[in-house]
């Protein structure tokens, strides 16, 4: 079946576009994503939706609230662009056995290239703006590109792309991997890239929030909008997903 995303986009100019997206919690959508479930996860391998399930119940076990959050929020930002005919060319959960990606949270390719997501989500809070979340985003992209450690660690998530793109269940093209291993020895031999140099989605999830009023989206937009005029990129899509779906998703998992 088709799920009908609740979503509006905006193109800003022929490179940068804002996409707000809201969910309808049915059971349409736990249809939708049974049919995207195992490849979302872990790509083309052959296993069984329950067995995903459970392992992604587990692996979700072990992690705090805010993990939890961040990783259902980016769940469906997989979900949305897999939807929209992106291939993405990542798991969602990482190789290694209850270890967090270090990394880019996703990796799509489609005619236009190679696209690098950063997904940030937040419970629901009037202090709150899908804005100020997209420029963190947008920041820790930025961070990656230029070899900015964290925490005193510095973490090569080019590399992490590669490997990725390198496991057979993904099936990335001999290109992508290519040019992501290029990338990967450049970022050890500090070399680093800018914003401008890729494509880019500063994703943001505020969990139980709902925005249908066509005022309040406008507003919403118009403060994104405001906030893309001072990134730097080769093509932005900067999305905005309010939602309802974080515990619709872990009861997903115990079916």
């Amino acid at each position: 079946m088709n799920y009908q995303f609740v979503d509006y986009k905006e193109e800003i100019s022929n490179s940068a576009s804002v996409i707000f997206i809201d969910y309808d919690v049915d059971d349409s959508l736990s249809e939708f994503i049974d049919q995207h479930f195992v490849s979302i996860c872990y790509g083309n391998r052959n296993s069984s939706l329950q067995t995903v399930k459970r392992d992604i119940k587990l692996y979700l076990s072990g992690k705090t609230q805010k993990q939890k959050i961040g990783a259902v929020a980016e769940f469906f930002a997989h979900l949305y662009f897999v939807n929209c005919g992106y291939k993405q060319e990542c798991m969602f959960k990482n190789m290694e056995e209850a270890s967090a990606k270090k990394g880019f949270d996703g990796i799509y390719s489609d005619e236009r290239g190679y696209w690098v997501m950063e997904s940030k989500a937040r419970n629901y809070s009037k202090k709150i703006t899908h804005s100020s979340i997209i420029s963190k985003a947008y920041s820790d992209l930025e961070d990656k590109f230029s070899g900015k450690s964290h925490n005193g660690e510095l973490n090569n998530p080019w590399r992490n792309a590669y490997n990725h793109a390198l496991h057979g269940d993904i099936n990335s093209s001999a290109s992508l991997k290519k040019q992501f291993n290029q990338l990967a020895d450049d970022y050890t031999n500090c070399k680093y890239r800018k914003c401008s140099d890729f494509n880019i989605i500063p994703c943001s999830t505020i969990i139980n929030d709902e925005i249908r009023d066509v005022v309040k989206r406008n507003k919403l937009i118009n403060q994104i909008k405001k906030r893309i005029v001072k990134f730097q990129y080769k093509r932005i899509v900067c999305v905005a997903v309010s939602n309802r779906i974080f515990d619709f998703f872990l009861k997903y998992l115990e079916v």
